[in-house]
């Protein structure tokens, strides 16, 4: 079942995600402190998000996906994951999503208004 979960988060996929990091590159604030560390957790951010996204999509696609010659042997549309497991899965990854944004609001210090001490 382990293997099946991260195959339905398509972890192959992740490298996308760190295009937030070219953000630093050329604007040049890669060397600035708490940058890379934030650049970091956007991608992480974007990894859980879409890892959720696959696996919904894959949910609400497998009666679909069973007919196609590749798409078959998913494990939601060969129905080697179940229905429910995959929705908890889901419902998993975008609510360690929403812990993780939280928790780094709360550590994240609080720009000062200009002019104010």
């Amino acid at each position: 079942m382990w293997r099946d979960l991260i195959k339905v988060a398509r972890p192959g996929q992740w490298l996308k995600n760190s295009v937030v990091l070219a953000a630093l590159v050329f604007a040049g604030e890669l060397g600035q402190p708490g940058n890379l560390e934030l650049a970091l957790a956007a991608a992480a951010l974007f990894c859980l998000l879409s890892s959720s996204i696959y696996t919904f999509n894959d949910l609400f696609d497998r009666e679909k996906d069973r007919s196609h010659p590749l798409k078959k042997n998913r494990p939601l549309a060969s129905g080697r994951l179940g229905i429910s497991t995959a929705v908890t899965f889901g419902i998993v990854l975008a609510d360690e999503l929403e812990i993780l944004h939280h928790r780094r609001r709360i550590r994240r210090p609080q720009p000062r208004l200009l002019g104010t001490s």
